[in-house]
């Protein structure tokens, strides 16, 4: 997120396209995630700067599946 300067208009930009076409818009960068859910950001998590570990990788499905669920898609 820091390398990327306009971050906030980028992610307002998709909030809105996603809202207009009735899509359900999950930020899980920095301290957007969804409400709840900040635990996942704890670095235990990651292999590195980037990328998840096994356990975060565990860690993100189970949430990713909820908010699925919870949305009606799944």
């Amino acid at each position: 997120m820091a390398a990327i300067t306009d971050y906030h208009e980028i992610q307002a930009e998709v909030m809105s396209i996603a809202a207009a076409h009735g899509v359900p818009f999950y930020d899980f960068n920095g301290p957007a995630a969804p409400d709840g859910f900040d635990y996942l950001h704890d670095e235990g998590l990651f292999y590195d700067y980037h990328h998840l570990n096994m356990a975060g990788v565990a860690a993100f499905n189970s949430v990713f599946l909820v908010l699925m669920q919870e949305g009606g898609w799944l």
